[in-house]
């Protein structure tokens, strides 16, 4: 059997105190911060943004899904090179645009 080093015993207790040995000069770390900052931002009168309506969130993804499509189908058409591919592209580009118009 190994000799115990002096003082190993008392760094490496476990018990009642140990938790307190461990962390006793530790700051707390960024996650906690942020969840009392934000704790304390919802108990501030007016400082929350107020009831979200279930509406704009569903909306707002909406328009960025048809943004994100007609981006896309505006990069298809700048690279393709079958007329009928073309030709598609175009009326898929004309139908987005018209949807994002009804959106915003």
């Amino acid at each position: 059997m190994a000799p115990v080093r002096p003082g190993l015993k008392d760094r490496f207790r476990c018990g009642p105190g140990a938790q307190a040995a461990y962390n006793g000069g530790m700051a707390r770390g960024w996650e906690s911060k942020s969840i009392e900052s934000q704790q304390a931002d919802r108990e501030q009168p007016g400082g929350g943004r107020g009831p979200a309506s279930s509406e704009l969130p569903a909306r707002r993804q909406s328009r960025e899904t048809v943004e994100l499509a007609l981006s896309r189908a505006q990069k298809d058409l700048a690279v393709a090179t079958h007329v009928a591919h073309r030709s598609m592209l175009e009326a898929a580009i004309g139908a987005l645009e018209t949807q994002l118009r009804t959106l915003q």
